[in-house]
Order: C-alpha cells, then structure tokens, then sequence
C-alpha cells in the first residue's frame, strides 16, 4: 500500500486486517509456490498457516462485515 492509500470504510478501526488482507492477496500465494518448488528436492515440506489475528473485532452484525 502507497502513502497515498485510502483506507476502505469496511476497515475503518481495523486498520490491521486490511494489511493482513492485502498481505495474504499479493504474497501468500508466491509464497507457497516458492515452497513448493523447493520441496521438490527435499519432499517433506510442511506448511502450516495459523491466523493469530481472527475475529469479529466487536463486530455485532450478523455477517461480521
């Protein structure tokens, strides 16, 4: 994200997850396939994804948008 990025209303108090959000679009994906190729050679990769950072944040609408 630029300096100049507007913060979508929806992340509005949830500055956090937008960068999560944005983190998981652009990078995890490169990221497993960087993995992937590697574990080729070795063929016993393991790859775990633990989000430390999940939840409602006080949300009290049904569909926690």
């Amino acid at each position: 994200m630029s300096s100049g990025t507007v913060i979508p209303a929806s992340y509005e108090n949830r500055e956090q997850a937008l960068i999560k959000h944005q983190l998981l679009e652009h990078y995890l994906e490169k990221l497993f396939m960087i993995v992937g190729m590697a574990s080729r050679a070795r063929r016993d990769v393991e790859m775990c994804y633990v989000d430390c950072f999940a939840g409602p944040w006080g949300d009290l609408s049904v569909d926690f948008h």
